[in-house]
């Protein structure tokens, strides 16, 4: 299972599809910073010297022509990659690679991983030597450790011609098959993930939980099950000779087909998904500004107020109307008055803290929560910030447009203990600073016509005036 990943182009480096970029531009699109060049000697440089040491200490492994066959056959295998949910390619070529660890010595496997390991974009010149050649250099060093795990569980005679090394029944070579199958799994995407780890700084144990995430993720355990086919090659080679490789090509075909409607499945979950947050996005944003829209505003208010009830914490509601304009939009057209509340809306929540909320609740009216409020006075501070915002002139189409604005505040829990109470504070207030002229105002008793005491008041004043 040794090839099952592969290294993916880093989509985070360009932004042109690759069928639009030269192969130099392929090339330059990946991370060559020195911790990765680094990376990739350290796991290369020890294999190719493996290698070369083979040869040089004993030839005659190198000799044999199904060596080369098989490293064909793994190419082949290779050059029809398998589409998955994650940035890295997928292999099928892993049997064939496992099937080597079993019928040949380490070195001649390691040769043949090696030499068979293909990436199409290598060929094509699309990736740099030097990660070509870790790609490779990884995946023979997962069929030295697969064939180490066979050189301890099997007994077999490497000198014997191809079709007498294994001796025995198939039966007995399941389970080192497996437990191989498992170890070059393993050592594999420790290799990918530590890749990723150094080009995107996250931590290795989060790119393997990426790795197998999803629908993709519960298929790996059929995808363990093909090892199995390398026990059938290599137990074939006795009759067929070299043209056992050929009895992958059937479960390889069928192999690849669950593999592209896997990620179909996976593509086609992935997209509900997003057209599930894009909606909700939608249903909770105002269209025309992209700001927070009435619906959200009042969940993030009764969150607030519930956050503040638990902490006997204080918090501020502002409600804010744009005084002129109603002129603006009659004199200049609503194609103006829609590019001046798309400019007023961030220049405004520029003044606000971090965890300040500001909506469009509809036409020119706006809406802000403030919680965790120290003191009163940090509200008043924020709305003559936000007064001071509204009197320098908005540009728009080359126009300078003087906007000014009417402030409305409502504190919990000393002016109302609950969202609705709070907005009705705030629009009395609001409208009060708007008979004042502008500015801002907090929400007073004697402003609201319908507080309990005015209305006892009136209700008691009423009766005088008609006996009299």
């Amino acid at each position: 299972m040794s090839d099952a990943l592969k290294l993916e182009r880093e989509t985070d480096a360009h932004r042109l599809p690759p069928e639009r970029q030269s192969t130099r531009q392929l090339r330059r699109a990946h991370d060559r910073r020195p911790v990765i060049r680094m990376y990739e000697l350290l796991v290369s440089v020890p294999v190719v010297a493996y290698l070369i040491w083979s040869v040089w200490t004993d030839p005659q492994l190198f000799t044999d022509w199904h060596l080369y066959a098989w490293a064909i056959a793994v190419m082949v295998a290779d050059l029809l990659p398998v589409p998955t949910n994650v940035s890295m390619g997928f292999s099928l070529s892993f049997p064939l690679e496992l099937s080597a660890a079993m019928l040949f010595p380490t070195p001649t496997a390691a040769a043949i991983a090696f030499l068979g390991a293909t990436d199409a974009r290598e060929l094509k010149g699309e990736i740099p030597p030097l990660k070509a050649l870790f790609v490779r250099s990884q995946i023979a060093v997962c069929v030295i450790a697969e064939s180490a795990v066979f050189n301890h569980t099997v007994t077999r005679n490497l000198r014997a011609d191809l079709g007498h090394v294994l001796p025995g029944p198939a039966w007995k070579l399941i389970l080192p098959t497996l437990l191989a199958a498992i170890v070059g799994y393993a050592l594999n995407t420790l290799f990918v993930a530590t890749y990723h780890s150094f080009q995107h700084g996250k931590p290795i144990i989060a790119t393997v939980r990426a790795m197998h995430e999803g629908v993709f993720g519960e298929f790996v355990l059929s995808y363990m099950a093909l090892a199995l086919f390398a026990v059938l090659v290599a137990t074939s080679v006795s009759n067929l000779g070299v043209f056992a490789i050929l009895v992958f090509a059937a479960p390889l075909a069928f192999a690849r087909q669950m593999f592209q409607r896997t990620h179909s499945l996976q593509e086609a979950t992935n997209e509900l998904a997003e057209k599930q947050a894009e909606n909700e996005y939608q249903a909770l944003h105002d269209s025309l500004t992209g700001m927070p829209n009435r619906m959200l505003f009042q969940l993030k208010l009764s969150d607030a107020i519930e956050a503040s009830r638990r902490v006997d914490g204080k918090l501020a509601v502002m409600l804010i109307d744009l005084d002129h304009f109603k002129e603006i939009n009659d004199t200049l057209g609503h194609h103006f008055g829609d590019l001046l509340l798309q400019e007023i809306g961030p220049r405004l929540s520029s003044v606000l803290r971090d965890n300040d909320l500001m909506a469009r609740l509809g036409g020119d009216e706006f809406g802000i929560v403030l919680p965790e409020l120290p003191s009163e006075d940090v509200a008043m501070r924020i709305a003559d910030r936000l007064l001071e915002e509204l009197e320098i002139p908005v540009g728009v189409e080359g126009l300078a447009l003087d906007v000014s604005g009417s402030i409305g505040i409502a504190l919990y829990p000393s002016q109302a203990n609950d969202a609705e109470a709070l907005l009705r504070r705030a629009d009395v207030a609001m409208y009060a600073a708007k008979e004042n002229g502008g500015g801002y105002e907090l929400y007073d008793d004697d402003m609201d016509r319908h507080n309990p005491a005015r209305l006892t008041l009136i209700g008691q004043v009423r009766p005088a005036l008609e006996s009299g």
